[in-house]
């Protein structure tokens, strides 16, 4: 997931507001192939692509023989996609490829300019809103601070991933539209998101 927006940070100090483009990215995210560990003819597909699961949870049932074999997830993540050749009655080998699943923790940067205005209100191990998905805000934590030059790299992680995940899949436009606007910096124990 590669996308690169530009957002709007806005700030209110007083009685005046002051505005400054950030660029997001996201990163990319790291995949986990999921390989049969024994033979056997595919009975079920207990996924649905998209869908989020949890390290240990049943993929896929295989039967070899009378015997009932089950494929679970090495990790949690979201089911990216199935392999072509895995369909009810399929047979599988050892070592074939099941399915691609997709690490659920969302990371990336905003990319601040000098003379942005509001880039000394962050720190590092801070949790922030609001990271704008369509109509969904999500929190933050700066995880890490760099200045390179004149730019300076606030390195976040999203902290309910999978439901930005859920969402930017449900997204029906190719690039989605995710910008981050600073509103306040977030107690621990406030809600993850909210709907606007």
């Amino acid at each position: 997931m590669s996308v690169g927006k530009v957002g709007l940070a806005l700030l209110i100090w007083g009685s005046g507001a002051v505005s400054s483009e950030i660029d997001v990215h996201l990163f990319d995210q790291t995949s986990t192939i999921v390989v049969a560990r024994n033979e056997g003819t595919v009975a079920e597909k207990l996924l649905d692509i998209n869908q989020l699961v949890q390290s240990g949870e049943e993929i896929l049932i295989l039967y070899h023989g009378q015997e009932r074999q089950s494929v679970t997830a090495p990790s949690d993540g979201l089911l990216k996609d199935y392999a072509q050749a895995i369909r009810v009655g399929a047979d599988v080998q050892k070592g074939d490829v099941i399915a691609v699943l997709v690490n659920d923790e969302v990371k990336g940067a905003l990319v601040s300019k000098e003379g942005d205005a509001f880039p000394h209100l962050l720190s590092t191990q801070s949790t922030y809103c609001c990271l704008n998905a369509g109509d969904t805000d999500f929190n933050i934590q700066i995880l890490d601070i760099k200045k390179v030059g004149k730019v300076t790299w606030f390195y976040f992680s999203i902290l309910d991933g999978p439901a930005f995940l859920s969402l930017i899949q449900d997204n029906t436009a190719a690039n989605p539209n995710v910008r981050f606007e600073f509103v306040e910096k977030i107690a621990p124990s406030q809600n993850m998101l909210s709907k606007k």
